[in-house]
């Protein structure tokens, strides 16, 4: 048999201070260039994607805008001449000719005649005054003799 210890005092034994080494490690230079050019890579794909989906989308809109622009002129176009047509009619009908002629040929008017023409006077009284015509005494003395009658006073 041989010699064994029953109890390893190492364990109790006070220990060393074990001064700690700094460690130097060395990094891999070119796999982390490589992974900064993956990301580099990767940022500018979807950049350049970005606006290349940007470009595609304003054309697209500014496509949109030209179609209704040509659809609304050509709807202008149409409305002016429809415009100018009612207009020519509206000026046929209502012409001074051709309510002169329907006035003589349905109504059975004719123009004025000078012996139609009465002028009006204006006094500085601001009355108006007509020259009498004949015929208006008899009306005058029926209306004297209703006043008289009736007791109204002129």
């Amino acid at each position: 048999m041989g010699r064994a210890t029953a109890y390893d005092l190492t364990q109790f034994a006070p220990e060393e201070k074990r001064q700690q080494r700094v460690r130097v490690v060395k990094t891999d230079r070119k796999g982390r260039e490589k992974r900064q050019f993956k990301i580099r890579l990767v940022l500018s794909v979807v950049i350049l994607f970005v606006l290349m989906a940007a470009t595609v989308y304003s054309r697209m809109r500014l496509t949109e805008y030209k179609r209704a622009t040509i659809a609304a002129n050509q709807e202008l176009t149409e409305i002016s001449s429809e415009n100018a047509y009612l207009n020519y009619e509206l000026e046929s009908k209502v012409s001074l000719r051709n309510a002169e002629d329907y006035a003589v040929k349905e109504l059975g008017l004719v123009r004025l005649d000078s012996s139609q023409v009465e002028y009006v006077h204006l006094n500085d009284d601001n009355k108006i005054e007509s020259e009498p015509k004949g015929g208006n005494e008899l009306l005058e003395f029926l209306q004297r003799i209703i006043d008289f009658l009736f007791g109204r006073n002129r």
